[in-house]
């Protein structure tokens, strides 16, 4: 799964833009994107995004799977 591009298509999902998520986490929109570039991302760091979202962890990796 590749964390950045499923956090991509849920906040296209939502409407989200990366700065309203950045400002949702308390975290500037380099922090993001900075994020969503790593491909180890801790279970830590996933539910909070998804608490930004608005989506459960299971949605996120879901979503994950469908583009893997």
């Amino acid at each position: 799964m590749d964390f950045g591009k499923t956090l991509r298509k849920l906040q296209d999902q939502r409407g989200v833009k990366a700065v309203d998520l950045a400002k949702r986490l308390g975290v500037s929109k380099q922090m993001v994107s900075y994020t969503a570039s790593r491909s180890d991302v801790k279970i830590s760091t996933l539910i909070e995004y998804c608490d930004a979202l608005g989506v459960s962890y299971v949605t996120f990796i879901r979503e994950g799977m469908k583009d893997g």
